[in-house]
């Protein structure tokens, strides 16, 4: 994993921990003091590729964290989508 997307992830877990939602693109860009939502939005997709995120398309602030990501990071469980709960 890259440090900015360490960065983006750790603003994603830190976001649902204060809000019990994901953030949306726009939050994330702007939380992490970047240029351009388009940049948020390419490092959000890597985060899927590896496996710490799933996002469902066509919705809004539909940022998931995976079991990967609990597993490396001190997640509730309430952060993960509908798809995966037990």
């Amino acid at each position: 994993m890259t440090r900015k997307q360490k960065a983006h992830l750790d603003f994603i877990v830190e976001w649902w921990k204060l809000y019990g939602h994901s953030p949306a693109y726009r939050d994330i860009t702007e939380g992490l003091g970047i240029s351009a939502v388009s940049n948020t939005h390419r490092i959000v997709k890597a985060l899927e590729e590896r496996g710490y995120l799933k996002i469902i398309p066509n919705r809004a602030r539909a940022i998931y964290l995976t079991e990967k990501a609990h597993l490396s990071n001190d997640v509730p469980e309430f952060t993960q989508s509908p798809n995966e709960k037990k």
